[in-house]
């Protein structure tokens, strides 16, 4: 080929080498390899990149396409997508994408009535029949009669918010199924969980509030689907079977778990007892496992127990709460940890938590925390020696005592290392933890009488993630408004 080269620059054969050389790679390099817009002929390995520019990647599209056609033909719809992006016609294209049709958007819909005296639910008054601007319903059904599943509803609910107009809000979803060629079943199967309580479009008739104009409420159908969307399985399971109704414990609990989860902790627990609810029956569940069972490590309460949104409060005298947790058997030796939220200061004796003991030796196996007995601190976990420190400490707090090897024995107050003791980890009682006492060989004592707002027995923490835990804890108590 001619140079494109300066005259004055083809004198230098460097240079024209180098020329030469990229024309030759150029030439040599497939016309199409270069052409990466050409949506239907470019290579397959170039599709990601292009679905990841042209923002399709995920539940916008590109995770349904099974195939390179479909994988082409998301790309090729992309702009036109974006294009209709908060509208309703941008919600159907997302939709079939993920092979679902929409049969219809139906806007307007839901009521907001504000109760100001004028009607008397006496029957004259049929609520519903008023529609709010900002509410729709999707109606579905699935391309080419397929089953709708879980999953492909959770895309759309992601989907939907991702392209609705800003100002709307999803009502609810209501999907046809088609189970032969003379039978459909129609049913409203979720909410989207943006409505809930902060929001002005929501409210649950529960009594909090009067209805004398002060307030406009907006009836959402099925409103504690709502609130179930919010939580995953396992906060879901707690609050169910603890009974908690308080929507300030329920998102406490649902927040918990999802910071455990995310800092790699919740994995650590056997036995993690929020203390929400106002009674022994919400008391005693296990937020990891939440059966009401001995195996599950379901708290049995004994003796004189107050049971508040607060915690539970031992009486100092005769109170156990046993958590049929048995060191020996469901911890480990070297990896042992339990904690214990401390509302109270009092240091006038008592233990808040532990066991001692094997069958054999009153002494071996010692797993517990005094907080402040006298002015000593005491705390042991699997080894023959109690740890002893004669410090005045506020017995107010959250402590975790935590072994992750075998030589060591840490203390935490909060966010605080208190004390590091070096002790080998040489016995495992095998006897049940208590709280607000200590199980020695089956016998209780020391029975203390700190209140309770937190408790949970598992693997070892380390000094970071201790720390880590305090911060989850002090979260949670605070969203309860009990934080000391």
């Amino acid at each position: 080929m001619d140079s494109l080269l300066p005259l004055y620059l083809q004198s230098f054969a460097h240079i024209k080498a180098y020329e030469q050389a990229g024309a030759q790679q150029l030439a040599e390099t497939p016309i199409e390899k270069l052409l990466v817009y050409f949506i239907d002929t470019v290579d397959e390995a170039v599709l990601p990149y292009l679905a990841a520019q042209f923002d399709v990647l995920g539940v916008k599209g590109y995770k349904y396409a099974t195939t390179v056609a479909q994988k082409r033909a998301v790309i090729q719809n992309a702009i036109r997508l974006h294009r209709r992006k908060g509208t309703v016609q941008s919600i159907i294209d997302a939709l079939l994408n993920i092979n679902l049709v929409v049969n219809n958007i139906e806007e307007g819909v839901g009521y907001s009535v504000l109760y100001d005296g004028t009607f008397q639910y006496d029957g004259t008054q049929t609520y519903g029949s008023f529609g709010h601007w900002a509410f729709f319903r999707v109606w579905l059904n699935s391309a080419n009669n397929t089953v709708i599943d879980a999953g492909q509803i959770a895309d759309a609910l992601e989907i939907i918010k991702e392209f609705k107009p800003a100002r709307c809000r999803l009502f609810d979803i209501t999907v046809n199924v088609v189970i032969n060629d003379t039978t459909d079943i129609e049913d409203t199967i979720l909410l989207d969980n943006q409505i809930g309580l902060s929001d002005a479009f929501g409210g649950l008739y529960n009594g909090l509030f009067q209805y004398d104009g002060t307030l406009t409420y907006s009836n959402i159908s099925d409103f504690v689907r709502a609130r179930a969307a919010r939580f995953d399985a396992d906060s879901l399971a707690f609050i169910t079977a603890a009974g908690i109704t308080d929507f300030a414990e329920q998102d406490a609990i649902g927040e918990l778990v999802a910071d455990l989860k995310a800092e790699g902790i919740w994995a650590k627990m056997h036995a993690i007892y929020p203390m929400v609810g106002s009674s022994a029956n919400a008391h005693k569940y296990n937020l990891k496992d939440p059966a009401d069972t001995d195996p599950a490590y379901r708290l049995t309460f004994a003796g004189g127990w107050t049971h508040s949104q607060t915690g539970a409060l031992p009486n100092g005298t005769n109170a156990i709460g046993d958590t049929h947790y048995v060191p020996a058997t469901n911890g480990n030796l070297t990896s042992q940890h339990i904690s214990y939220y401390s509302r109270t200061t009092f240091s006038g004796g008592g233990a808040d938590m532990g066991a001692i003991g094997t069958t054999g030796n009153v002494l071996e196996g010692q797993l517990f925390v005094v907080t402040n007995s006298s002015g000593n601190f005491y705390s042991a976990a699997n080894n023959t020696n109690k740890y002893s420190h004669a410090v005045a400490i506020d017995s107010k707090g959250y402590f975790i005592i935590s072994r992750t090897d075998a030589t060591t024995t840490r203390s935490h107050r909060n966010a605080t290392l208190l004390y590091s003791d070096t002790g080998n980890a040489n016995t495992i009682s095998d006897f049940s933890v208590y709280l607000g006492a200590v199980n020695e060989q089956g016998t209780a004592v020391g029975h203390g009488s700190r209140e309770c707002a937190f408790a949970t027995i598992g693997e070892g923490l380390s000094p970071a993630e201790a720390i880590t835990l305090n911060t989850i804890v002090q979260v949670f108590q605070t969203s309860l408004n009990r934080n000391v």
